[in-house]
């Protein structure tokens, strides 16, 4: 049965590596929970279920963005959109002018 341990982790601890062990143990898990459901080991399946929703959740969460990361994203939509404006402006010929041509 896996142990269940709260570890605050830097965000460079955080490899594809770690994220791969993961997956791979909720795969495996998943399998033995199965089994037990077979066998009709339902406490045993519970546990299961819960490591593995607790493992989800933290590969989940990896990815979620933080309200800063958010703002810096919307800034940068807001400058480009600034500046795609801007340069259809500069580009746009009027119509007088394309009736002259």
């Amino acid at each position: 049965m896996p142990l269940i341990v709260d570890v605050e982790l830097a965000e460079e601890d955080v490899t594809p590596t770690l994220i791969q062990s993961l997956l791979s143990s909720n795969l495996a898990m998943k399998r033995k929970m199965i089994a037990m459901i077979e066998d009709g080991d339902m406490d045993t399946c519970a546990k299961l279920q819960d490591q593995i929703i607790c493992n989800d959740d933290f590969i989940l969460k990896l990815f979620d963005f933080d309200e800063k990361v958010r703002s810096c994203l919307h800034e940068n939509d807001d400058r480009k959109e600034e500046k795609d404006i801007s340069s259809l402006k500069t580009g746009m010929i009027s119509r007088q002018q394309r009736l002259d041509v």
